[in-house]
């Protein structure tokens, strides 16, 4: 923009710089060129015995041979006594010699009367003196001559006058003179450059009072006049000289819109500039000063987060010309801020039309279609870059939610497909408690495998159990009554078992379904067991719920179930129910939960019975400790809350022998870490610590019998330790190895669980991922985190 307000300027001095080349700066004997050729017979003379030599000096100085002897000529006949000086005799034989051009140029010399001869003209003092003596002479003179040259309309001496005042700045008087020669002789070139430098002088004298009055006067009583362009000039000399004030009085005056933002701008009045400029978008280069202008507004007001003006003002300069990329990137981005949605889709819809692989407008649609798949995936197909960020948005989000058979998918589907892996594993389970038939041992083994196909992965194993248990003791209530006796009846069994699982990630959740199939020996009953589970992702909330049916395993008895005598069998209870979690986040860091779990525990000769299960939490995720080698470090404490209808908790037929107070409370703490993923190795653990109290209610010893007996048992509270901790190790690229350890103890229960698994995987890995820990398992977890 400067270069063309440089260029302009430029123009301008050049143009002005030539009219004062052709004017002010020209010596009267140089502009004289035609005057004498029309000069009158009867010449004025203030000194009437001397004739007026004024011509005949001009084509003497201008060498022109024939004039001058013509004017010579026409001299001595007007004036028959005339004797002509030396000087304009050496001077005249100079020019009519032969010779002359090879004499040097000779300068204009001064008549030089002799002391005989009368006073000299004025007019020839003044044309031999030239505008040096045409300043320095009196003004009162010059007045003088001024008047007779009108009464003697001596069209020479006019000539001479009007260069005369000009030089001395007096535009009016050299005015009439000029006006006077272009009236009685016309096409003459320097009386119309007479008329335009008097004129153009009481341009300058006017503009450089601020007289706009005289200015305006002037415009109008001559517009033939480059007055404007000479205003322009002196405007142009003032803004060059930094009077910026000054020029622009002067470009207000000519209506010169552009050169008034300029002064405006560097007077610092950046608002007015604005306001001109736009005001005027028609002027050159105006219009994209004032767009400019309001894009640098535009952005201003982004980045103050004030995103409605900003939009408000990228509709001025919409009004103005089409929004370029950038403008229509901030309008974008303030609209995306402002929750517009559909702007936002629109505006980075145009902008990914004009640069289609630009991933940032890729990234930003994909974010703002999520709830439109449609629209989304049609987008995708017409611009790869949309294609690779939603690809690569999924891969985050599934990363992130620990979807890793999603994620892999999306990364390689063809290596995805190609997945398929064999395992085999024990579990050791030790359980303690007052009771002999609670206090448990436990051996499973199983093989199994595992494989993916489309969105889907399934597995099954084949499972071998073995359980072992204590006697109960002489006198203790048993089956039908008191043991009379010690017990030689089963404490335990070995059972085969089938399982199988197909599970599917999906952006927004994990399904899974679960089934195992329990055939115990020694005519035990057997059992079908699973799940239905779904955990389903929304924006800050996770909801995860199941349908289950489960054993409960808190003693053989209700594990396998007992025979009392020959031909009656009862226990085997599973817990038949559903349940829920939802996590909601409050922050980054906190997440807030709540679970529920309602069952009705049914068996084979036992009463039906339900329980109710409530449990908070409140977690604090540290994920700033440890951020190279920790996943998450979560903290808090939680309260949980349980309720049986009523208490089995005896071995008796009808009832199941499990553990089920009336009222059963935790609080606590608790803390949980897993370390980083697609490492060679990682680890997780759990601790909680709390305060436990059991309140059972009366039990009803043989429910089956008239004379049920009534009997009760103590409440309980204690200090209450649950410790798990997990390894998992890829020791080759195709094998792993994962382990569990995990021990609940409290003053009047214990347990202890042991598990060891080998897995051997298809395709090389080189890392493993959470959704391998043994907790993880289908087979194992409520609900499908992984």
């Amino acid at each position: 923009m400067k270069l063309t307000h440089l260029g302009l300027f430029t123009a301008l001095c050049l143009f002005s710089k030539m009219s004062v080349a052709q004017t002010l700066d020209t010596q009267y004997d140089e502009q004289q060129v035609d005057i004498q050729s029309k000069t009158k017979n009867d010449s004025l003379e203030l000194a009437e015995e001397a004739p007026d030599t004024f011509a005949l000096w001009y084509h003497i100085q201008q060498k022109d041979k024939a004039l001058a002897q013509q004017e010579f000529t026409r001299l001595t006949r007007r004036y028959t006594n005339w004797q002509p000086d030396k000087d304009l005799l050496d001077a005249m034989a100079r020019v009519t010699s032969p010779e002359v051009h090879k004499l040097e140029p000779q300068a204009v010399v001064k008549q030089q009367p002799s002391s005989k001869k009368k006073a000299t003209s004025v007019f020839a003092r003044m044309s031999r003196g030239g505008e040096v003596y045409w300043r320095s002479m009196p003004i009162e003179l010059l007045q003088q001559a001024s008047e007779r040259a009108f009464k003697e309309k001596d069209l020479a001496h006019h000539a001479l006058l009007g260069w005369a005042f000009i030089s001395r700045a007096l535009y009016h008087q050299s005015l009439r003179h000029f006006t006077y020669l272009r009236d009685h002789q016309e096409g003459e070139k320097s009386t119309i450059d007479g008329i335009r430098q008097a004129i153009l002088g009481m341009v300058s004298q006017a503009a450089s009072e601020g007289n706009e009055q005289a200015l305006e006067d002037l415009i109008v009583e001559y517009p033939e006049q480059p007055i404007i362009e000479h205003i322009e000039f002196h405007a142009w000399q003032h803004f060059q000289k930094k009077q910026f004030e000054q020029a622009l009085g002067l470009f207000r005056f000519t209506s010169n819109y552009f050169s008034q933002v300029l002064s405006l701008k560097e007077l610092g009045r950046l608002d007015e500039a604005v306001a001109v400029a736009c005001q005027h978008v028609g002027v050159a280069n105006l219009l994209n000063y004032c767009v400019n202008a309001y894009a640098e507004k535009q952005l201003s007001l982004f980045k103050k987060e004030s995103y409605q003006a900003s939009l408000d003002m990228a509709d001025k300069i919409r009004m103005l010309q089409p929004l370029n990329s950038d403008q229509l990137e901030i309008c974008a981005w303030s609209h995306f801020h402002l929750g517009h949605i559909q702007q936002s889709v629109r505006a980075f819809s145009d902008l990914i039309q004009q640069q289609p692989d630009n991933q940032n407008y890729a990234r930003i649609l994909v974010i703002l279609l999520k709830d439109d798949r449609n629209m989304l995936n049609a987008m995708a197909n017409t611009y790869p870059a949309i294609a690779h960020e939603l690809n690569r948005q999924n891969k985050t989000l599934a990363w992130n939610r620990k979807q890793f058979n999603r994620f892999y998918r999306l990364n390689d589907t063809q290596e995805q497909d190609n997945q398929f892996l064999l395992e085999a594993g024990l579990h050791w389970r030790s359980q303690g408690a007052n009771d002999p038939l609670a206090n448990l041992d436990s051996q499973h083994y199983f093989v199994g495998l595992a494989r993916d196909w489309l969105d889907y992965r399934f597995g099954v194993r084949l499972n071998y159990q073995k359980t072992d248990s204590r006697s109960p003791n002489v006198g203790d209530a048993f089956g039908m009554g008191l043991l009379d006796s010690p017990y030689d009846g089963l404490t335990g069994t070995n059972e085969k078992g089938l399982s199988a699982y197909l599970k599917k990630q999906s952006a927004s959740a994990n399904l899974l379904g679960e089934m195992s199939y329990w055939r115990p020996q020694n005519s035990l009953r057997p059992v079908f067991l699973g799940k239905l589970s779904g955990v389903w992702f929304l924006d800050n909330t996770t909801l995860a719920m199941a349908l289950f049916r489960e054993r409960v395993k808190d003693s053989v008895l209700s594990l396998h179930g007992l025979f009392a005598e020959e031909t009656t069998r009862w226990g085997s209870v599973t817990a038949n129910g559903i349940k829920g979690l939802v996590a909601y986040g409050l922050s980054r860091q906190w997440t807030v939960s709540a679970e529920f779990a309602g069952a009705r525990l049914i068996g084979e000769n036992v009463r039906a019975n339900d329980k109710l299960n409530v449990s908070l939490s409140l977690t604090r995720n540290i994920v700033d400790l440890y951020p190279e080698k920790l996943d998450y470090l979560r903290i808090g404490p939680y309260l949980s809350w349980s309720h049986y209808q009523t208490n089995q908790n005896t071995f008796t037929v009808g009832n199941g022998g499990y553990f089920s107070p009336d009222l059963l409370v935790g609080v606590g703490g608790r803390a949980e870490l897993l370390t980083l993923e697609n490492k060679t190795w990682q680890l997780k653990g759990k601790l909680d610590l709390g305060y436990i109290l059991s309140k059972p209610k009366e039990i009803t010893r043989f429910p089956n019998r008239d004379d049920e007996q009534q009997g009760f048992q103590q409440s309980e509270s204690g200090l209450g330790v649950g410790l798990e901790l997990e390894g998992q190790w890829l020791f080759h690229p195709h094998w792993e190895l994962i382990g569990r350890i995990k021990h609940n103890y409290s003053d009047t229960y214990r347990e202890l669980n042991i598990g060891l698994h080998i897995r051997w995987n298809f395709s090389e890995r080189r890392g493993i991922t959470s959704d391998g820990f043994i907790s993880s398992s289908p087979y194992q977890a409520d609900y499908p985190w992984y």
